[in-house]
């Protein structure tokens, strides 16, 4: 089906700026899935569509556009088919379960409990009790009091975060639980535990209190961050006149401060109950067996409150101009987004999403028309994108972005009404329908072509939702004719006809935001008022068709250049390691490695030696920004907005990059889109553009930065610890100096990327993913044995700097409120390999484990403290470790003595009372599982270092079968000195 989808709640849009140069928007991401000996990886989630966005004018134009013809929908007026794939039943006393059967990863089960209750059911006095609540269901039930439902979890070798999270929203709550199944015992007991969560909270005094102070600290983190702020001003201007007014999940300080139990239970007793729940199953299981245990887990299970009816909230039409200004010392640019919300549509019929469907293309194409501008010409906003504010399920509302550039925020929000208006009077072309399309083509080709290997949290997510708001759940066949049915019906009269209709049912919601230093021509509400009411008066012409683009990227292919050698890697099929290696008379070595872990689905991944430690000082700030540049530009004979039409109808995703010590390509995509892959992967090479919009967007974006880092004062501080740890070496800075931004070229940027990127001689390429490894030979003879290379073969320097030998501390004043944080990095020695690696993992995992016991849950002093230890094979040879613990500015002198005290016990007293053995099965879990770029980024290394030793690498894991706690005691003593670390804290 055409992948638009509810999003539960967002803030801003977030903007990336660099080197990725990408075709669909809207593509599925490449999550890896397949099991045999190791399972495979599903860490990222499946990719929703950014596509469904902006308002336009609330006065007719001069003249109204024509009534539209009628057409025949009727084909879609029928109900979507329900996948026979999936069990869905109700038990006695109420309660929904879905179960399904599923190999991807395999070795898994995703377990979860879905509360049809969220902070909008909260009564007048309960405010942030739904949030706080499932903080405390963590905290104690009847049968796993206190911690012990955390210890239980650990045993599994379940991580927070990963395999054990929870979220409330407006409208509900969710508790989730990844267990492993090759234990029929631990998947009983992940029920057991989900029975406890619905059935037996015990909700004790002290352990409220207690709590109180970590949901502050998430609360603080949160309210007193930038994003927060907007947020704020989004729900005052768009949800205070509705039902939702008033009930952000969070609640307030004081509302946190003076949580009870009483007030808990309550709630809990109200909407905790058998038939206001779900139970959702889908995993490597037995669906029949999942079945019984579901019933004989919860069939007991009954009502204990005054069971008060789930109404569906309802909400009137906003007609009334809604205009919100946030003035914000952490504003970077000012921002103007404009909403136009509606009340969603209850309707869960194919009508229903192929309406969907033409708003999120309306937006899309207003969209895409302010950034062709932006790249072609001067505007007066620097980036313009689709987004949307609809984070409850009775609010449709996509909204329009931009970031104006500074002083230009009213000519910005001139700019976006006008297209609007544009759009409004005479409506849009075939090649701009079919442009918008093709994003959404792609997405649903790529979705149906990896329908066999469909990852479990993917389908989790959809019976989820279909539990809560009716959410369509056809199977792949019947969802992919129905989404090809719906393209078909589609024409450029449909996205006029939507922008006119929603036009006339909603009046715009504006946001304005403006840094403190940039408020002069912020407009103000009057101004905005008076801007779209006099929309209708305004001589705007029709838009000039965009010149044809024949959708070639490369007017002539390359004849194919016959390898030199072709030769098998040892592998192990088990681990779906079966490379075969090519190398080119070019020097060019490419591994191709065919899986079948995601399905429809390539990784190429590309590295040379070198990096910024072959560049000159001097030409530090130029390669550092070059590849920003690149992918904002065009290539070969297109230019940016004519390769972003070529690529629109791809999945395609290519990002070059630097770091200190190597030069990088990245890629992925649908493997119908390969070659593609691989001629924007040659262009980028041989014939990349720097385009001068595209530097000055860079420069656009970094210079508030430059000039003052603390607008976002996470970043303030990472950059002080940076520099405490590398001090001014060029290479090793996060952000260049105002000195290096006027001095950026672009003929030196041309010049260096010659230098970093133009020879391949002693670059090593690795394309893993399903694919037919003939088709690839033939594109790689083509787009790799034809790249320049004249044997050169590099060697990276040395520009490692070693960690200061003593205890370095540093502050940053940054953010407002009472947000703060602690950062301590230590670094140690380390000879390398895979067994340093396992070690690294443990302690890491160790640590987060000690500090979540210690500094969260006995103190109630963080939300989320954490640890992460690194080993780095290069330039040298260091195991390093961060720790980061936030909280009260007030406690930060408490926070830093209870992190020594924790690395010092470990340091000292070791590891025990079985957090080791937690440590050690997690990590198992996680090194039991592998994806299309672990196995690419492996393969670069063989090709790089002579003495590698490709799979004993990938069986990082079977080292924790030797380590003893004993060990890791040991490596701790040695990684983690007690006289040479360096603390950075951030305070307002």
């Amino acid at each position: 089906m055409p992948s638009v989808t509810r999003r539960s709640r967002s803030l801003v849009p977030i903007f990336v700026v660099g080197a990725v140069l990408t075709g669909c928007s809207s593509s599925k991401s490449s999550v890896d899935t397949k099991t045999s000996r190791p399972v495979v990886a599903s860490d990222a989630a499946p990719a929703t569509t950014d596509a469904e966005e902006p308002p336009a004018s609330t006065e007719a134009p001069p003249e109204e556009p024509a009534e539209p013809a009628a057409k025949d929908l009727s084909a879609f007026e029928v109900d979507f088919p329900v996948d026979e794939g999936v069990t869905i039943g109700t038990l006695e006393n109420g309660l929904t379960y879905y179960v399904r059967s599923n190999d991807n990863p395999g070795g898994k089960v995703q377990l979860r409990l879905v509360v049809n209750a969220g902070s909008a059911q909260e009564a007048d006095d309960q405010a942030g009790v739904a949030h706080f609540l499932e903080h405390m269901l963590f905290n104690g039930t009847e049968k796993y009091p206190e911690n012990e439902l955390v210890d239980v979890l650990q045993s599994f070798g379940s991580e927070f975060g990963a395999d054990v999270n929870a979220y409330t929203s407006y409208d509900e709550t969710v508790y989730e639980l990844s267990l492993p199944t090759a234990d029929s015992g631990v998947v009983a007991q992940g029920f057991d535990i989900l029975h406890e969560w619905l059935t037996a909270a015990t909700l004790l005094p002290d352990l409220v209190i207690g709590e109180r102070g970590v949901v502050l600290d998430e609360w603080r983190q949160g309210e007193n961050s930038f994003n927060g702020r907007v947020s704020n001003t989004i729900e005052e201007m768009i949800f205070a006149p509705t039902a939702y007014g008033g009930r952000s999940p969070i609640g307030n300080e004081a509302a946190i401060n003076a949580m009870t139990p009483e007030l808990l239970r309550r709630f809990y007793d109200d909407w905790y109950r058998p038939d206001n729940a779900a139970i959702v199953v889908v995993g490597d299981i037995d669906a029949g067996e999942m079945e019984g245990l579901i019933s004989t887990t919860f069939a007991e299970a009954t009502s204990r409150g005054s069971n008060p009816p789930r109404e569906e909230i309802v909400l009137e039409q906003f007609t009334d101009f809604g205009v919100g200004s946030l003035v914000d010392a952490e504003a970077s640019d000012p921002m103007i987004e404009i909403t136009l919300p509606v009340p969603a549509s209850t309707d869960e019929r194919v009508i229903a999403t192929r309406a969907e469907l033409i708003t999120a293309m309306t937006f899309d194409i207003i969209a895409t028309r302010l950034t062709d501008d932006e790249t072609l010409g001067e505007t007066p906003f620097a980036e313009a994108s689709v987004s949307s504010n609809d984070w409850v399920r009775a609010i449709d509302a996509p909204s329009l972005f931009v970031t104006a550039n500074p002083e230009m925020a009213a000519e910005s929000l001139d700019a976006l009404a006008v297209e609007m208006e544009r759009v409004y009077r005479y409506g849009v072309t075939e090649a701009e329908v079919a442009r918008s399309m093709a994003q959404f083509e792609a997405a649903e080709r790529d979705e149906y072509e990896a329908r066999e290997s469909r990852q479990d949290v993917d389908f989790v997510d959809s019976y989820v939702d279909h539990f809560l708001s009716g959410e369509p759940i056809p199977n792949a066949d019947d969802g992919h004719q129905i989404a090809l049915d719906i393209f078909a019906s589609i024409d450029p009269s449909d996205i006029q006809n939507a922008l006119i209709e929603r036009a006339g049912m909603a009046a715009p919601q504006v946001l304005l935001v403006a840094p403190e230093s940039d408020t002069a021509g912020l407009p103000s509400r009057d101004d905005v008022i008076a801007l779209f009411e006099g929309l209708g008066d305004r001589d705007i012409e029709p838009r000039e068709a965009a010149a044809a683009v024949d959708g070639v990227l490369m007017a002539a292919i390359p004849e194919p250049v016959e390898e030199v050698s072709s030769e098998q890697v040892d592998g192990d099929p088990g681990w779906y390691v079966e490379p075969t290696l090519l190398t080119f008379p070019n020097g060019a070595k490419v591994y191709l490695n065919p899986t079948v872990i995601a399905e429809g689905i390539v990784s190429f991944q590309a590295t040379s030696p070198g990096g910024l430690s072959l560049v000159a000082d001097a030409d530090v700030a130029n390669a550092s920004a070059m590849t920003a540049v690149v992918a904002g530009s065009g290539l070969g004979e297109l230019n940016a907005v004519e390769l972003s039409q070529v690529l629109a109808g791809t999945s395609v995703a290519v990002n070059p990059y630097l770091d200190s010590i190597s030069d990088s390509i990245g890629a992925s995509g649908a493997t119908d889109d390969l070659e593609t892959m691989m001629q924007v992967a040659h262009l980028m090479i041989t014939d990349p553009h720097f385009d001068e919009d595209a530097l000055a967007d860079f420069v656009t974006e970094v210079t508030p930065y430059v000039e003052d880092p603390t607008l976002d004062p996470d970043f303030a501080a990472q950059i002080k610890l940076n520099d405490l740890r590398y001090g001014p070496e060029p290479r090793m800075q996060l952000l260049p100096t105002a000195a290096d931004l006027a001095a950026l070229d672009l003929a030196q940027m041309d010049r260096i990327w010659d230098e970093r990127f133009g020879n391949a001689s002693d670059w090593v390429f690795a394309l893993v993913g399903d694919f037919d490894i003939d088709q690839a030979t033939d594109l790689m003879r083509r787009y790799v044995g034809n790249l320049p290379g004249d044997g050169t073969v590099e060697t990276a320097g040395d520009v490692e700097i070693d960690p200061p030998a003593t205890i370095v501390t540093g502050e940053v004043i940054g953010g407002t409120g009472d947000k703060a944080a602690i950062t301590v990095q230590f670094n140690g020695s380390t000879e390398g390999g895979r067994r340093e690696q396992a070690l690294a993992d443990i302690t890491g995992e160790i640590l987060t484990n000690r500090l979540t016991e210690n500094v969260r849950e006995a103190l109630g002093a963080s939300y989320s403290p954490s640890a992460f230890t690194s080993l780095y094979d290069a330039p040298d040879l260091l195991v390093e470790t961060t720790i980061s613990v936030t909280g009260s500015a007030t406690d930060l002198d408490r926070l830093s003595a209870v992190v020594q005290e924790n690395v010092n016990a470990l340091r000292t007293a070791g590891t025990g009372g079985g957090e080791f053995e937690a440590a050690v099965e997690a990590m198992v879990q996680r090194y039991s599982y592998i994806n299309n770029d672990v196995i690419a980024l492996q393969l670069l290394k063989d090709g790089l270092k002579p003495d590698f030793d490709l799979m004993r690498e990938l069986n990082v894991f079977e080292e924790f079968e030797t380590i003893t706690p004993d060990d890791v005691n040991a490596f701790m003593q040695r990684v983690l000195p007690a006289d040479r670390y360096i603390e950075v804290r951030l305070r307002p």
